[in-house]
């Protein structure tokens, strides 16, 4: 499950940050525009975010097509950050101008704006920043090549429901006209996909109300342990993700870190018509786990398919998969529980060539993690809490 985030400027004006706290992950600050213009309320939202620790990222508008104009611009972002410390990377912005406005940026070839994202990106690097890009699925298309940039992040703005941006990204702003309890204005508004390498998530603790709590509780919910989603991180959401933690053999010290994220927010989304045939390890597909009902999105959790995989290549025997994904109508068609795991793409269920499902469940049983259970025909195996039962 993503993170959610938003972007804030001087547009906001004096920006209740103590009330939209608990309702966020992190925040991406302007700190400047332009060759010698530094948002008012930059230095205001930045000690707020510190003081509230709110994870932080910054961002420099961008303008000029001059090359001389460009120089002065990115001195301005970064005399502005100098001596500050950011959670997130130092975006570049470029959005501004088209083919028609010879003096923005907009106006230059896509070969010469990569090249000032190539140099403005290495700029930020030599000062010690993490460094990324933001811009829209036009302009990272056909006015900037992101994949000659080297940057740490590609900050995507889409207001879709579902981006058609064809490369990588690593937070998307969904809409410009959010809402937030606490503030009357809009917002735009963004989701955050961490992977283990990027190492920005603050780690959840003990005691915090948040909600990322929150998802945090739900995905545990999801995978079966019994927990209350109040977005009150205390003891009894302790004992759970402990838990949790050992079914993973993660060091049980009940703290919500990268690695904790990385195995309970272990699902990805394919499509069967585009990735249907892509392997998701040595000896599965994507389309082996699609739902039986015919619909494209497919989701995996990638902690099942690793253990799926080990048992493949400890037994040397071919896998069938019968059930994976299941949309929530698919399940409640073929009768599964409102609550399967298979509806959240946990849970597999597949039989093996020369093996009947009590041996299967016999070589799995002493050191499967997840849920077990045995069936007539089949095993079922997944990555949610662990369980055994027969069918």
């Amino acid at each position: 499950m993503p993170l959610k985030g938003i972007d804030v400027s001087s547009h906001q004006g004096q920006f209740p940050w103590s009330l939209v706290k608990p309702q966020i992950d992190f925040a991406i600050l302007r700190s400047s525009h332009g060759m010698n213009e530094k948002d008012v309320q930059f230095e205001r939202n930045y000690a707020e975010c510190k003081r509230l620790g709110i994870p932080v990222g910054v961002y420099h508008y961008f303008y000029y097509s001059d090359y001389g104009k460009h120089l002065l611009e990115m001195q301005n972002f970064l005399s502005v950050i100098t001596g500050k410390t950011f959670d997130f990377p130092a975006f570049i912005d470029y959005e501004e101008g088209n083919l028609l406005t010879p003096t923005k940026l907009g106006y230059l070839s896509k070969d010469t704006i990569t090249r000032y994202a190539k140099e403005d990106i290495s700029k930020l690097k030599a000062r010690g920043f993490r460094a990324g890009i933001y811009a829209n699925t036009n302009w990272l298309t056909n006015k900037v090549d992101a994949t000659k940039i080297d940057a740490d992040m590609v900050w995507l703005a889409q207001y879709a429901s579902k981006p058609t941006y064809k490369g990588e990204y690593d937070i998307w702003q969904f809409t410009s006209k959010g809402s937030i309890a606490g503030f009357s204005g809009n917002l735009d508004v963004n989701y955050y996909y961490p992977s283990v390498d990027q190492g920005v998530v603050t780690p959840v603790k003990l005691g915090e109300k948040s909600s990322r709590v929150v998802k945090m509780q739900t995905l545990l919910k999801q995978k079966a342990y019994k927990i209350a989603t109040d977005g009150v991180f205390g003891n009894q959401t302790l004992s759970v993700l402990k838990a949790f933690q050992t079914d993973n053999d993660l060091k049980p010290d009940g703290v919500c870190g990268v690695k904790t994220w990385e195995k309970l927010d272990s699902v990805i989304r394919y499509s069967r018509k585009t990735d249907g045939e892509k392997y998701v390890s040595k000896n599965f597909q994507v389309k082996e786990f699609a739902c039986k009902d015919g619909s494209d999105e497919v989701l995996i959790c990638k902690v099942n398919v690793e253990r799926l995989q080990a048992f493949r290549s400890k037994i040397g025997k071919p896998i069938h998969i019968n059930s994976g994904y299941r949309t929530v109508s698919y399940n409640k068609r073929v009768g599964g529980a409102s609550d399967s795991l298979h509806t959240f793409g946990y849970a597999v269920d597949f039989y093996v060539d020369g093996m009947n499902p009590a041996s299967v469940y016999g070589a799995l049983t002493g050191t499967h993690k997840g849920g077990l259970g045995k069936y007539r025909t089949f095993t079922h195996m997944d990555s949610g809490r662990r369980r055994r039962w027969f069918g």
